[in-house]
């Protein structure tokens, strides 16, 4: 039977070996910003704010309910600029409570 020094060894080197497996599997960098952002699902208009952004997707988080798969249009209001990123398109592909995950079309 192993020790317990020996097993937690063995518990921290299994952690080290998934946390890299999904940092390698992540393709592009998440870059944390604040900003508004509004999703047009349908025919209505949602408020969000933005959690992070990367090239390929954006993390926001709502108060609405946003189904997975569902095909949205985003805007990024850049309230230090005015210049706003609009019409983008995304595709919701994870909700976690009030975090929606993004992957842009």
């Amino acid at each position: 039977m192993k020790g317990i020094e020996e097993q937690q060894g063995t518990v921290t080197a299994i952690l080290s070996t998934a946390l890299k497996l999904n940092e390698e599997k992540r393709k592009y960098t998440r870059i944390p910003l604040q900003a508004k952002v509004t999703i047009v699902i349908d025919d209505q208009t949602v408020e969000a704010n933005l959690v992070n952004l990367s090239l390929n997707g954006a993390l926001v988080t709502t108060d609405k309910l946003i189904e997975i798969d569902s095909m949205v249009v985003i805007t990024i209001l850049d309230t230090a600029t005015s210049q706003d990123l609009t019409n983008v398109k995304a595709k919701v592909v994870r909700v976690m409570g009030n975090g929606v995950g993004l992957q842009f079309q």
